[in-house]
């Protein structure tokens, strides 16, 4: 009997503990991923020694809501995160949450004249109508779907939350449309257009700062002694890598241009089994050409911005376009933490360079910069022309 009574106790002690420990507050999530913050070199380059951090860790507390899962808790969570000045860190929404609808806050019903200023209005694009607006109080930006042609989502549904970052940048704390994933990013705002999300204010204009075609890796030789290059991606997993490198062993013989315009619009990066390949075609080929000019954009991110500064110490080079993503300084090595219960997955980056730090978050800036309302070829060309 006495046998019986203690086996009962250690199973009784064994399942009430991890129940005692299940905390699925908002609070508790947040300090989760404090903790693991902590272990990130991020961390110890921006913030040990910096009470600026830990006191608006302690007011992020203060303002948390009762449940974990949802918008109102996943935008503290983005607030916290940003603390380490680290684009590759972030947390983001289970894949079991990607149902959840985020419910509506304030109306969406307004005329355009009562949105307030730019960036303010109405968007359009993937049969969305999306409303943005200035979130009373702050200096956020609330997106709100204002038209949907899905079952997913009803008018007045709150998507995201915008916080202004400078320079036409915004941190996206909310859902994709797609599915209702709860993710953030850097978003730019510029003529009236997203720069990641590609929905426009008038979409009867075309976009041309994003590259306009399918193809990730392309040659094409251009009028006026010009090699065109287009690097979409450097994916350093099968089937892309071996892709890549089939490409890669057809440029020599190619490229005997006086000119040359390399193509990184919208890579977003890989890792260095891809890049240094052509990179080092690259190097090999640089003396006989006049002039290199390396397009990027916001979506030219990672690896594909190390990729372009690597190539911009060569004197023949210039990078042209517009500031690239700003997320190149700390690498992801496969490390990621559940939280909230499991309704967040926080993804740390291990590994720092500290030579790309000046451009962490502001992103790789062009020294020409190309009018994003023309096709940037032409421009590139008439360029190269004068």
């Amino acid at each position: 009997m006495l046998l019986f009574f203690l086996l009962c106790l250690l199973l009784t002690a064994g399942f009430a503990a991890p129940l005692r420990a299940q905390n699925c507050s908002c609070a508790s999530a947040l300090t989760e991923t404090w903790g693991y913050l902590q272990e990130i070199p991020a961390y110890r380059q921006n913030c040990r020694g910096n009470p600026a951090c830990a006191a608006r860790y302690r007011e992020l507390l203060r303002g948390a809501p009762a449940e974990a899962s949802g918008l109102p808790c996943y935008l503290l969570l983005t607030e916290l995160t940003s603390l380490v000045k680290d684009g590759h860190t972030a947390v983001f929404g289970a894949v079991a949450d990607t149902v959840a609808r985020h419910g509506a806050v304030g109306s969406s019903g307004a005329g355009a004249a009562d949105f307030g200023p730019d960036p303010a209005g109405l968007y359009y694009g993937g049969g969305y109508a999306f409303a943005l607006r200035p979130e009373a109080g702050t200096n956020r930006y609330l997106l709100t779907l204002s038209a949907t042609a899905g079952d997913r989502w009803a008018v007045g549904d709150t998507l995201a939350y915008l916080t202004p970052l400078g320079n036409r940048r915004y941190r996206y704390s909310g859902s994709r449309p797609s599915d209702g994933r709860l993710i953030t990013f850097t978003e730019a705002i510029r003529s009236g257009a997203f720069a990641a999300m590609e929905i426009r204010k008038d979409t009867s204009t075309e976009a041309y700062v994003s590259y306009p075609g399918a193809e990730i890796y392309a040659y094409e030789a251009l009028s006026g002694d010009i090699d065109y290059l287009r690097l979409g991606d450097f994916n350093s997993f099968q089937p892309t890598l071996r892709e890549a490198e089939a490409f890669y062993a057809t440029l020599p013989p190619r490229l005997t241009g006086k000119y040359l315009i390399v193509d990184l619009r919208d890579n977003t990066g890989g890792g260095q089994r891809n890049s240094n390949v052509v990179y080092r075609i690259l190097r090999r080929a640089r003396s006989d050409y006049q002039r290199i000019v390396v397009l990027i954009n916001h979506s030219t991110t990672s690896n594909a911005e190390q990729f372009a500064l690597r190539l911009s110490r060569w004197k023949q080079v210039t990078l042209a376009g517009e500031a690239s993503r700003g997320v190149l300084t700390y690498e992801l090595q496969g490390e990621q933490r559940t939280i909230g219960c499991g309704h967040f997955v926080l993804r740390l980056a291990t590994k720092r360079i500290p030579r790309y730090q000046p451009y962490e978050g502001s992103g790789v800036p062009p020294e020409w910069a190309l009018d994003p309302t023309r096709p940037w070829i032409p421009q590139v060309v008439d360029r190269l022309g004068e």
